[in-house]
């Protein structure tokens, strides 16, 4: 199940194929996609749920978020998905592309709290990468939106102090 298939020989699932190693999931799969009305998008995600959470495996779940976002480019659920397994196989600089799209879309649909949480992480992946001033710039961002945020408000604290701004951390971490 970890990188390999459910099958060998998925050209040849009938008898003459060799036996699925996980034959009770596979089932139920099939079940739960008969029953959704052949519904694609649900499967991706369903098969992508699994390898993000109880398998532990957030980067195979990869192809099958592409698949989704390929299927449907502009919805956010499905893109906010693929962000978290780019982050944790190690692609930040796609997962920074498609946060800063999320960051973008939700800013436009006036979800503020949504586009700050987002702006909040890129802040992460920037500091984390050693950019400061990004990091600042997006913290910066995401405390304009959602001044609140305790992640945000604890980010810019840090950077604050890192700095040697001990005036501005002490207010940042007064807030919390």
């Amino acid at each position: 199940m970890f990188g390999r298939g459910l099958v060998e020989t998925a050209e040849n699932l009938g008898t003459q194929g060799a036996q699925p190693t996980h034959p009770e999931l596979l089932d139920w799969l099939a079940r739960d996609f008969v029953a959704s009305g052949w519904n694609v998008k649900r499967l991706l995600k369903e098969i992508a749920g699994l390898y993000a959470g109880p398998l532990g495996h957030p980067g195979a779940a990869l192809p099958h978020l592409e698949r989704l976002v390929a299927l449907d480019p502009k919805e956010i659920p499905g893109r906010e998905q693929l962000a978290d397994a780019l982050v944790s196989a190690g692609r930040i600089d796609d997962a920074a592309r498609i946060m800063s799209e999320l960051v973008a879309e939700l800013t436009k649909a006036r979800r503020g709290k949504d586009a700050a949480r987002w702006h909040t992480r890129l802040g992460m992946l920037a500091e984390a990468r050693g950019d400061l001033k990004g990091a600042a710039e997006s913290f910066g961002a995401a405390y304009k939106l959602d001044p609140s945020h305790p992640a945000t408000v604890a980010a810019l604290g840090r950077l604050a102090f890192r700095g040697g701004d001990l005036e501005s951390a002490r207010k940042y971490y007064r807030s919390l």
